[in-house]
């Protein structure tokens, strides 16, 4: 039998990267086994392939570290991509391994040869280095969401365990200049953390593209494990990295029950429209291994597609049967085609990971995204994605935008829109990019962002939110909280003079 948890996996061309983690077995004796990913694996997408059959290819990680849950992004030719962040795995009879290196930028270059090198790309020394951030990327940049910090991805706490501390807020880094920049989380999470959940870059949203954040978790200041709230799926978060300005949009339609851990994948679909397609998770404790409440009366096994510009969600119409979490997904081809590739992860019952036997041969699921149902087989000569035909049905029925927006600048891209909802201006000539019930000059009645004490529709509290964060150069909202979190610390990695300064720190030239 064969296991992987926290290993990430990054798509280059027609090859699926596997990144870092820990495999686990049971051995013929029956002791379970478990070790970390020493090795980066590769699986090739552009054949067709049983998962109980395909073979692994294995290349040398050289001197780059070993970490669980990395962030992975492509470079923007596409011919390498990157790693940062990341925790060290303590598997293999629970040994201590040295703490990681400080904030580390490396880039894997493929030989073209089934093989490649890792190289050193560059440091960050003005971040501190997280685990469970999530990541995306777009316009040359790649976007780092949230994550938490403690002995296993620094130095500064040494071995006591006792140790935790919220993130970094939104990191940026150009890959064109090579310039990090930290800015404010506080629009998604006032408190500081934010983890485990799901982020997006959309082309289309706002003119230029932004950052879509949605579900995870957040929490309360030190200790971390007191104070976890699932976030709720009814609303979604979008960062735009010009302004530096966070907004919310409510959701609508079949709306999947609050959880962390989960896979999700986007995809461009029929007439300009954005799929973000979301599959299992958990809603279990961080440090939980084993199942304390009924997990099977949640459909974690469900996909769920939430449509953009509509911001409605839709549920799959199967039986579920094998709900899992701590996995990834990819889809491959381009233009992307309607299957994609699920690896590692565990199902919620599993007790320390290993029992029951993984029903996915090898950790490998598909799932067609078209017809939404699961496959036995990958096929590298599926159809091109196309917008299943329950979301069809709902734009149909619905329309193509929500009935009302929560901010002026969450819209969609007016030019895709052809005309769509656009107003003449009284005022000036020419076009007003609004949407319904918007005018140049701000809503055409009262309506206002997401409530701080709203209660979410599935009975969750939702965290205290803004309508905006303060734009770059101010002094960030939650950066106070921030500072109070790592000064908890007996190891305080901050001075006091850094405690005071604002926690939007400038760009950092590699």
């Amino acid at each position: 039998m064969f296991e992987l948890l926290k290993g990430i996996c990054v798509l280059l061309a027609e090859t699926l990267y596997i990144v870092g983690g820990e495999f686990f077995y049971i051995r013929e004796d029956g002791l379970a086994v478990g070790y970390p990913y020493n090795s980066t694996y590769s699986l090739d997408l552009s054949t067709s392939w049983s998962p109980k059959d395909v073979r692994f290819n294995m290349i040398d990680n050289g001197d780059s570290p070993v970490f669980n849950r990395p962030s992975l992004w492509p470079a923007p030719d596409g011919e390498s991509f990157y790693s940062f962040n990341g925790d060290v795995s303590q598997a293999g009879h629970y040994t201590i391994r040295d703490p990681p290196p400080t904030s580390q930028l490396w880039q894997f270059t493929p030989d073209g040869k089934s093989n490649g090198t890792w190289s050193l790309a560059g440091t960050a020394p003005s971040l501190i280095q997280v685990q469970t951030a999530r990541s995306t990327f777009g316009n040359g940049s790649a976007y780092i969401l949230g994550g938490f910090t403690d002995w296993r991805t620094t130095r500064l706490y040494g071995y006591d365990n006792t140790y935790i501390g919220s993130g970094n807020g939104i990191v940026s880094y150009s890959m064109n200049s090579q310039t990090w920049q930290n800015q404010s989380m506080a629009g998604v999470a006032p408190t500081g953390w934010w983890y485990e959940g799901e982020l997006h870059w959309v082309d289309n949203l706002g003119g230029s593209g932004l950052v879509v954040a949605l579900g995870g978790v957040t929490a309360q200041p030190l200790p971390q494990s007191a104070g976890e709230t699932l976030v709720p799926f009814d609303y979604v978060s979008f960062f735009n990295p010009v302004t530096g300005e966070w907004r919310n949009q409510s959701t609508t339609g079949a709306i999947p029950t609050p959880r962390r851990r989960a896979c999700s994948v986007g995809v461009l679909g029929d007439n300009g429209t954005y799929g973000i397609i979301l599959h299992g998770g958990s809603i279990l404790p961080a440090d939980t291994h084993f199942e304390t409440v009924p997990q099977a009366t949640i459909d974690l096994d469900q996909v769920w597609v939430l449509s953009l510009p509509s911001f409605t969600w839709y549920k799959s119409n199967y039986q579920p049967a094998n709900a899992r979490f701590l996995h990834t997904c990819n889809v491959p081809g381009n233009p992307p085609r309607c299957q994609m590739v699920a690896v590692g992860g565990i199902i919620p019952q599993l007790e320390y990971y290993l029992e029951p036997r993984d029903p996915w041969p090898q950790g490998l699921g598909i799932f067609d995204l078209t017809e939404m149902q699961w496959r036995d087989n990958y096929d590298a000569n599926a159809d091109a994605y196309e917008t299943p035909r329950m979301v069809k049905d709902g734009i149909a029925k619905e329309g193509m935008y929500p009935k009302e927006w929560d901010s002026p600048e969450v819209p969609w891209n007016r030019r895709q829109q052809k005309g769509r909802h656009r107003r003449r201006s009284r005022r000036r000539r020419g076009w007003c990019r609004c949407p319904a019930g918007w005018t140049e000059n701000g809503p055409a009645k009262e309506k206002t962002t997401l409530a701080p004490s709203l209660r979410s529709k599935n009975g969750y509290e939702k965290p205290e939110l803004e309508a905006a964060a303060a734009p770059p150069g101010s002094t960030q909202t939650g950066a106070p909280q921030r500072a109070h979190n790592h000064a908890e610390l007996n190891n305080d990695p901050l001075t006091a003079a850094e405690l005071a300064a604002p926690n939007n720190r400038p760009v950092h030239e590699m």
